[in-house]
């Protein structure tokens, strides 16, 4: 997901990080600052009562962050209006 968001796909392959095609850079303007939300990790059942833990951080408005069940975006969202 992360190349997705960065607009890196399979050409970059094995594309050298301090070569001349790829680098990060600030963006031109100013960006808003990210909502962070937390929420239970997904996959992990195996850890027992800690799999229910606020563990997993997320920009709660990203298009990219990986699905979560409806119940746990929703209390991410509501801590953050509880919050901000």
């Amino acid at each position: 997901m992360l190349c997705r968001a960065m607009q890196i796909d399979r050409t970059l392959d094995g594309a050298d990080l301090l070569g001349q095609r790829l680098w990060i850079e600030r963006p031109p303007e100013a960006q808003p600052r990210p909502r962070v939300a937390r929420a239970a990790r997904i996959g992990v059942d195996y850890a027992g009562e800690w799999a229910q833990r606020l563990w997993r951080f997320f920009a709660a408005d990203s298009l990219y962050v990986s699905t979560a069940s409806a119940t746990a975006r929703k209390r991410a969202l509501s801590e953050l209006k509880l919050s901000g």
